[in-house]
């Protein structure tokens, strides 16, 4: 698996922060989609998801340990969780989500959830994203997947 620089994904997880504003005007997941989408086709192939979501494990992995804790996970709060002021009123519900998948991808509850696992776990959020099974995600299937 391709390695990114740590400073690569702190950008990431910086631009990701900075989009809190958009979020907070309703373009929340368009947004995402944007930053994911990097050739600007409109379109997020599987090789852009997976750049995105290892850069996003890189800055999660703040012991750099190349493994996730709970805490770790929990932690990184991107659009508007990144700003306390601005979460809303389904900021617990979005949580708790969010630690469902932490537990799903932590399959012998080690409280530890390896970079394989995560992006194995990215890899088969994006295939079932793919409802027209065309190795693309657009924008409506994005929105209606778990992203």
């Amino acid at each position: 698996m391709k390695q990114f620089p740590r400073r690569f994904a702190l950008m990431v997880a910086t631009m990701s922060l900075v989009s809190t504003a958009a979020y907070s005007q309703g373009g929340g997941m368009m947004t995402r989609f944007d930053s994911i989408d990097e050739n600007g086709d409109g379109l997020v192939s599987a090789s852009e998801a997976a750049g995105w979501r290892e850069a996003v494990f890189n800055a999660m992995d703040t012991n750099e340990n190349d493994a996730l804790s709970l805490e770790e996970y929990m932690g990184l709060q991107l659009g508007q969780g990144a700003d306390p002021s601005q979460r809303g009123p389904r900021y617990a519900e979005r949580q708790a989500a969010k630690e469902t998948r932490y537990r799903a991808m932590d399959a012998d509850a080690d409280n530890s959830v390896s970079r394989q696992a995560y992006m194995d776990y990215g890899a088969s959020t994006f295939a079932a994203s793919d409802t027209d099974g065309d190795g693309l995600v657009g924008l409506r299937e994005f929105m209606l997947g778990n992203h």
